[in-house]
């Protein structure tokens, strides 16, 4: 009894902690930058962006990368674009995938905590929640949790409420989505610099090379998750030996 009850106490000031974190961000630190968030625009992204000094917006594209994957249904595209126009590649690239996954892991894990209540506060059946949660078990929850995050017909950030309703772990869960996010944020922050530059072609380029590879992916889903596994048991016997 007294255990569940200091666990519930972590909970509850983790929970506030994020909440003042959230209002300290949005309401006192940067009021205008929730507006922004709402518009999924990326020309105000990248003006907001543009307009405050570098640590600032560097910070700002984090919290814009975290709140888009919290709030399940914004488009994480645009943000990265103006991230890749405003601070180039490399740097908006760090940015949005480090924040991109932790945004992941802390939704899972609260998602976890919270179960069906949270589903229900935001009303993720009606948005598909309920399909993605079978989309995911339907193989490796794993392998499919970071095939979910590649598709561009399934909101990026249903995937973690979704995948809290699987057996995966929080390690396992982060892992996945470190590896399947690696390359689509890098292209799209690549593709901002790109369009910085006039390059509209080559931007062009790696958007179709990125949908071809996710397509193939998904097309040959079952042969590459059997390599998957073949790959993780050698590597378990490695370890063994």
């Amino acid at each position: 009894m007294k255990r569940n009850l200091i666990r519930a106490g972590l909970f509850l000031t983790m929970l506030g902690l994020a909440a003042l974190l959230v209002y300290g961000c949005f309401v006192t630190v940067l009021p205008d930058l929730w507006p922004v968030v709402k518009s999924g625009d990326e020309a105000a992204i990248e003006e907001y962006l543009r307009s405050a000094s570098q640590v600032k917006g560097l910070v700002c594209l984090g919290l814009l990368q975290f709140v888009q994957v919290v709030s399940v249904v914004l488009p994480g595209a645009p943000i990265q674009i103006a991230g890749g126009v405003v601070f180039g590649t490399l740097r908006s690239f760090a940015v949005c995938h480090l924040c991109f996954v932790a945004a992941n892991a802390f939704v899972f894990w609260l998602a976890r905590r919270l179960g069906s209540r949270l589903e229900q506060l935001l009303g993720l059946e009606e948005a598909g929640g309920g399909k993605a949660a079978e989309f995911l078990n339907s193989n490796d929850p794993g392998f499919m949790a970071a095939l979910a995050c590649l598709m561009p017909g399934i909101p990026n950030g249903i995937v973690p409420y979704a995948a809290a309703r699987t057996a995966l772990t929080l390690r396992r869960f982060a892992g996945a989505v470190y590896l399947a996010s690696l390359a689509p944020i890098l292209v799209m922050c690549a593709v901002g610099r790109r369009l910085l530059s006039g390059d509209y072609l080559p931007a062009a380029a790696m958007i179709a090379v990125l949908l071809a590879a996710i397509f193939l992916l998904w097309r040959y889903r079952v042969r590459v998750w059997r390599l998957e596994q073949k790959l993780r048991a050698g590597l378990r016997g490695r370890k063994r030996g």
